[in-house]
């Protein structure tokens, strides 16, 4: 760097001020910026939160969107063409090939890393997925993204999909700025410095840290974000195991029956917070703990007389007990108390 070494772009000396000022480094652009080895380990020496690279608004959006849906319902895909016409600044660089070359990177490499055509060959591998940018001056601030998708279902049968999306960069990203400006200022107020993988949702191209496995799938990205937020709070986390199932590792404490008429009943469940996570206080600020945090109650009356099952969740108090919950109405039956088949506890309003 003090040599001025071509192979230095820009935007590393502005993420290496960055890093050195203590600022968190969010890049929204398709170049490397902080996405190199010494950059990575200077912000975690200096506990600086990284992440990006280039945000996810328009085309690639979708694909994110749609390509999951193919591999869950094992699709194939034979074709992907993809073109964009702008009308700015923007589309006028990206029409210069060399400039258009880190951003076509960025676009190709999300339907391999989601459809993974080395485990399904037989849908994917023979994929021929085409990206193009082109400047067209009469769209102005505009952008319009047109794909055609050649699908094919069960016997090989083909089909297609046509998107076409007009939309505008700037109200598109403009959320995203903020929510990432949001987000990664809380990573390094919680301690969490070097690459924030769990803001992949906001990315074309996540920034990993070396070992990890890229996740472009928007939905495992938004549940990876919830997840992330959820162990900042020290909340349960979201498992999709149903009811009556947790975490492995974390255990169920006590049972609790009210006695009152018209109150719900159900299991406290308590979670054991692992050492060394930050706890979020009200006033913003941080801290760690070992303690134990219930989680929300989650109870299920039985099936009323007109067939129908109510569902409630109660919040906890921080000592493990259920504060009650008034149901809407009153309860056409009186369930007895009993064990369930599985063990689960059953009891009628009003017993002790």
């Amino acid at each position: 760097m003090e040599a001025n070494d071509p192979a230095i772009a820009p935007s590393m000396l502005y993420a290496y001020a960055a890093i050195m000022e203590g600022v968190p480094f969010a890049n929204g652009a398709p170049n490397l910026s902080c996405d190199i080895p010494c950059l990575e380990k200077l912000a975690r020496e200096k506990g600086v939160a990284i992440g990006g690279k280039d945000f996810k608004t328009g085309q690639t959006l979708l694909k994110t969107v749609l390509a999951p849906m193919f591999k869950a319902r094992m699709l194939g895909v034979a074709g992907w063409y993809s073109t964009n016409i702008l009308g700015n600044r923007d589309g006028e660089v990206l029409d210069d090939p060399e400039s258009f070359k880190t951003k076509e990177e960025s676009k190709l490499g999300v339907l391999e890393y989601i459809l993974q055509p080395q485990l399904y060959p037989e849908l994917y591998a023979n994929m021929y997925h085409k990206v193009r940018i082109n400047y067209y001056p009469p769209r102005g601030d505009n952008k319009e993204g047109w794909d055609n998708i050649d699908i094919f279902g069960w016997c090989g049968y083909p089909m297609q999909i046509k998107v076409d999306f007009l939309c505008r960069d700037s109200i598109l990203a403009a959320p995203l700025v903020l929510d990432l400006a949001l987000f990664f200022d809380l990573s390094q107020r919680a301690g969490m410095s070097g690459v924030q993988e769990w803001l992949s949702f906001y990315f074309k191209s996540p920034q990993v840290t070396p070992g990890l496995y890229p996740e472009h799938d928007l939905f495992i990205q938004h549940t990876k974000l919830k997840n992330t937020l959820r162990w900042l709070m020290g909340e349960e986390m979201i498992t999709h195991l149903g009811q009556g199932l947790s975490p492995r590792g974390l255990s169920e404490s006590s049972w609790q029956v009210p006695t009152q008429r018209g109150h719900i009943v159900g299991p406290v469940v308590t979670f054991a917070r692992f050492s060394g996570l930050p706890q979020v206080h009200p006033d913003g600020s941080f801290s760690r703990s070992h303690a134990i945090l219930p989680s929300d109650l989650r109870v299920a009356r039985r099936r009323h007389r007109c067939g129908r099952r109510l569902l409630r969740r109660a919040p906890c108090s921080h000592r493990g007990i259920a504060p009650p919950t008034q149901l809407r109405g009153r309860p056409r039956c009186r369930p007895r108390l009993r064990a369930g088949r599985r063990g689960a506890l059953h009891a009628h309003h009003g017993a002790h």
